[in-house]
């Protein structure tokens, strides 16, 4: 036989795609249960991504004035109050879409959040936007400090994770 032997290279190629897509189906299954595992962990555990101090979300937002004995400081706040069951978008709930967003936010020197970007996806696009908009309307923080006290812009990393009560 002269040539290529196409069809050999077909079957290595197809091998390939499969095992590349095994490969992803056992790190989405892993991820999973990751994600299920914690939820087992005792709630300190729990608390260790996110911050103790609660911030309060009401009134207008100034830059807190100059505050040596913070120098260094990251932002501060406890964005899981801001998320609830009764935030699931019902569009969402219908389709039985769950997962996790992790995104980055900006949080400007008054303590909100002036940007927000998913990094990750949690797969439903609906659920995605959600986690931005209410990280944009509700998440408060206290701003993080510079070496002489100032506040200033910060970057911190919000992960949420969308799971269905049973």
């Amino acid at each position: 036989m002269d040539g290529p032997d196409f069809r050999g290279l077909a079957i290595i190629a197809l091998c390939a795609v499969l095992v590349l897509a095994i490969a992803f189906l056992l790190a989405l299954k892993v991820e999973h249960w990751v994600d299920r595992a914690s939820d087992g962990f005792p709630s300190w555990q729990r608390q260790l991504d996110r911050p103790s101090k609660v911030v309060s979300t009401s009134g207008p937002r100034t830059i807190p004035l100059r505050d040596p004995a913070k120098a260094n400081m990251p932002a501060v706040g406890n964005p899981g109050l801001a998320f609830s069951q009764d935030n699931y978008p019902a569009e969402a709930l219908r389709r039985g879409e769950e997962g996790r967003v992790v995104t980055m936010l900006l949080i400007d020197a008054t303590g909100a959040v002036a940007s927000c970007s998913v990094t990750k996806s949690s797969g439903s696009r609906l659920l995605d936007e959600t986690t931005c908009r209410i990280a944009r309307e509700r998440v408060r923080y206290e701003p993080a400090r510079d070496a002489a006290g100032n506040a200033i812009a910060s970057r911190t990393v919000l992960p949420v994770r969308w799971a269905i009560s049973q």
